[in-house]
C-alpha cells in the first residue's frame, strides 16, 4: 500500500450521538420583506470541470419553520436536465435502508446494534464512506473498515496501536477524487504535489489552540494536544488560499474555501482526558469480523460473531452486530418529526442518474453529497449562502473559530 491505510479507510466525519441521529435544527423562520424565504441556497457543481464552481439558486420557501412541497426547477447549462426541488422539511430525522446488491465492486456495509437498561438502538455503518463509517456518542466511538486479506489487517492493527501518538500531518486530497497525499504538520514544511497541482505550506501549529479574545492574538494554552490546530497556504494556478484547520473539526473553514477545489484537513489525534471506549470493527475478506477496542492505553482485538455482544466499559450498554452484507447499497431518507422533538433540516431533489433516469435522493443541511451523472461527478449541498456560489442573493456566511479557552 502507498499509503496508511488509516488514513485511506478512516477519513470520517463524525456523527454525533448515536442514540438519535437527528441533530438540533440549525435554520431559523425569517423573511426578507416579500412572501418568499431566499435565504437558503441550492447549490451545484461538476467536480471534473477544469474550475469547478458552484452554482447556487434560493429556495423558494414561505417559511422556513414549515414543511413544504416544492415544485422548483433549477436549470443547468447546455442542455443538461434541470435539477427539480421536491420536498423541505425544517426538521426531520433520517431513516437507512440497506439494499445488497449484485454489484461486486459494491462496499460492505454492517449494523450495529446498541442495547442497555433504557433503550435499544440500530445504525448501518459503510466501510468505504467516509461520512458513514463512524459514529461517537457520550459512552462509546465507533469505526467501521475492511481490508482484503490478514496482510491488510496486520498493517491496520499495527496502525490503529500507535495512532494516538502518531506525528499530526496535513491531508490533501481533490474533492471528488480518492488519492490522499500527505505533509508534516510542522512550521515551514512545504511540498509540491505536481499529480494535485498544488503547493501546501504549513505557517503555524498549535497543540493547544486558544485565542486572546481582548488582543486578538492566538496562541497555544499549553503543549498537550487538547485542540490541535494549524494554519496552511494553498498555491494553485495564480491563487493562493489559507485555511484554518482544526483536528477537532475536520468540516470546520470548508464552507469558506471553495475557491479551490481541495480537501485539506488536519489528521492528529487529540489529547483526551477523560477518553471514551474506542471500538474498530473490522471485516476481513468479507467473511470474518474482529472488534479491536483501546480503553485506558489498553488495545485488545478478538474475532467477533453476529450476536456476539461486547460490553461497554464502564457503561451498562452493549453492542453487537445485528446485520452484515458484503454488497451493498444504503438508501437513505427522512421523515418529520414534532416540534419538540430534535431534528435537522433535509431537502428532497430528483436528478438524472447515468442512464438518463430520474432518481430522487434527500439532502442534509450544509451536508454535501456527490453523485454520479452523465456528464460526471455531480456535488450538491444545501444551506445558507456561503463563499465560492457562482450566484449569491444576499445572505453572509458566519465566520465562527472553536476555540478552548484555558
Amino acid at each position: 500500500m502507498n499509503k496508511p491505510l488509516i488514513a485511506r479507510l478512516c477519513l470520517v466525519t463524525a456523527v454525533l450521538c448515536p442514540m438519535t441521529v437527528a441533530i438540533a435544527n440549525p435554520l431559523q423562520a425569517g423573511s426578507h420583506g416579500g412572501d418568499r424565504v431566499s435565504d437558503l441556497l441550492f447549490e451545484y457543481r461538476y467536480l471534473n470541470d477544469e474550475d469547478p464552481e458552484r452554482t447556487a439558486s434560493p429556495i423558494q420557501l414561505l417559511l422556513q419553520s414549515r414543511d413544504a412541497d416544492l415544485d422548483q426547477t433549477i436549470d443547468q447549462p447546455g442542455g443538461l436536465p434541470p435539477i427539480r426541488l421536491v420536498r423541505y422539511l425544517p426538521r426531520a430525522r433520517l431513516d437507512q435502508q440497506v439494499v445488497p446488491v449484485q454489484d461486486p465492486t459494491a462496499g460492505v456495509a454492517l449494523q450495529i446494534s446498541i442495547e442497555g437498561p433504557n433503550l435499544s438502538y440500530a445504525r448501518w455503518l459503510i466501510a468505504s464512506d467516509p461520512a458513514r463509517n463512524r459514529m461517537t456518542s457520550y459512552i462509546a466511538i465507533w469505526r467501521y473498515m475492511s481490508v482484503i486479506d490478514q496482510r491488510q489487517r496486520e498493517e491496520l492493527f499495527n496502525q490503529f496501536k500507535v495512532e494516538l501518538t502518531r506525528p499530526p500531518k496535513v491531508l490533501i486530497s481533490r474533492i471528488g477524487r480518492d488519492a490522499v497525499r500527505e505533509l508534516a504538520a510542522s512550521e515551514g514544511a512545504v511540498k509540491t504535489f505536481e499529480d494535485l497541482g498544488c503547493t501546501v505550506r504549513v505557517l503555524k501549529y498549535w497543540p493547544h489552540y486558544s485565542r486572546d479574545k481582548e488582543k486578538n492574538t492566538t496562541y497555544s494554552a499549553s503543549d498537550k494536544r487538547s485542540n490541535p490546530a494549524v494554519e496552511v497556504e494553498i498555491q494553485w494556478r495564480d491563487n493562493t488560499d489559507r485555511r484554518l484547520l482544526f483536528a477537532r473539526f475536520p468540516e470546520y473553514n470548508v464552507k469558506q474555501t471553495d475557491a479551490m477545489p481541495f480537501r485539506v484537513i488536519l489528521d492528529c489525534p487529540p489529547d483526551t482526558p477523560n477518553p471514551l471506549p474506542d471500538f474498530a470493527l473490522v471485516t476481513v475478506g468479507k467473511t470474518g469480523h474482529e472488534v479491536w477496542t483501546r480503553y485506558h492505553d489498553q488495545i485488545t482485538s478478538r474475532s467477533v460473531l453476529p450476536d456476539d455482544k461486547v460490553d461497554i466499559p464502564d457503561s451498562p450498554y452493549t453492542f453487537h452486530i445485528a446485520r452484515f452484507v458484503p454488497q451493498a447499497e444504503l438508501v437513505e431518507s427522512y421523515h418529520p418529526v414534532g416540534q419538540d422533538e430534535d431534528g435537522v433540516a433535509a431537502l428532497q431533489i430528483e436528478t438524472m442518474d447515468v442512464l438518463g433516469t430520474p432518481s430522487t435522493l434527500w439532502l442534509r443541511h450544509g451536508q454535501a453529497q456527490t453523485i454520479e451523472t452523465a456528464k460526471g461527478p455531480l456535488e450538491l449541498i444545501f444551506g445558507r449562502p456561503r463563499a465560492g456560489s457562482a450566484v449569491m442573493h444576499g445572505g453572509r456566511s458566519e465566520n465562527t473559530v472553536p476555540t478552548e479557552d484555558p
